[in-house]
């Protein structure tokens, strides 16, 4: 059914196939964060026994909080990812707040990231704890991923919900 809007009709176009599969990459988001839940719980209590004199000990506090975040981030994107599933308008709104969010702290903290990424690994390299060819492969490897997750996911929410139009 077409829409008039300032005297003209324009036709619609059913934007709910994009909806359904944006949602579902949400909720896989959100799971991987309820994952990251115990590994990340299991990585600080085995950081606690390695070296204790190379980083201060991490308080249990500290695992409550870290794991707290994750499950906050978990529920956040499955419930975005239903509303989206479900075409609510709330979710549109809200996805595209954060995901601006998202892209705008990324985008500072890619470029920081960027600048001090060298000055990371030239102790590894220059103390030879490493070969310099690694460390190499290592800093690709991370900028990429990195610049995947801060940048490049949410600016096709970006793109796509600015696109939708609220169902």
């Amino acid at each position: 059914m077409p829409k008039k809007k300032t005297g003209r009709t324009v036709a619609f176009k059913d934007r709910k196939t994009g909806l359904v599969i944006f949602g579902i990459f949400h909720i896989i988001i959100g799971f991987f964060c309820a994952l990251s839940i115990p590994l990340m719980i299991f990585g600080m209590t085995a950081a606690r026994g390695l070296d204790k004199g190379a980083a201060p000990p991490i308080s249990v506090g500290q695992v409550i909080l870290v794991a707290s975040l994750y499950l906050l981030l978990a529920v956040w994107f499955v419930w975005m990812g239903i509303g989206s599933v479900l075409a609510r308008k709330w979710a549109r709104a809200l996805i595209l707040i954060t995901s601006w969010l998202w892209l705008i702290c990324g985008l500072i903290g890619f470029i920081a990231i960027l600048l001090f990424m060298p000055d990371l690994f030239s102790p590894l390299a220059a103390g030879e704890a490493i070969p310099k060819e690694a460390s190499v492969i290592v800093q690709s490897i991370a900028t990429f991923f990195l610049a995947f997750i801060l940048i490049v996911i949410p600016a096709v929410f970006v793109l796509f919900y600015t696109r939708v139009i609220a169902v």
